[in-house]
């Protein structure tokens, strides 16, 4: 996956079921779990802190997709 675009963030499960809609799709995605991170290197982390990345060449079709799933 070559140049990642942040295309959200927020609670683990929300940003799981648009990452597997995304896949789905044919857009590979990367979860970043600041908040698991953060908390087994012991840490605290702000909760709503997981961060959905795609492709560059991929963000306009996952904005799209994206928009159809919050309208559901």
């Amino acid at each position: 996956m070559d140049n990642l675009i942040k295309i959200l963030t927020g609670d683990d499960i929300g940003i799981n079921r648009i990452s597997s809609m995304l896949n789905e799709s044919g857009i590979p995605t990367l979860i970043k779990n600041v908040e698991e991170s953060a908390r087994t290197a012991g840490f605290g982390a702000l909760s709503n802190s997981t961060e959905l990345f795609v492709n560059e060449s991929d963000v306009e079709l996952a904005q799209e997709i994206k928009k159809d799933i919050d309208r559901d």
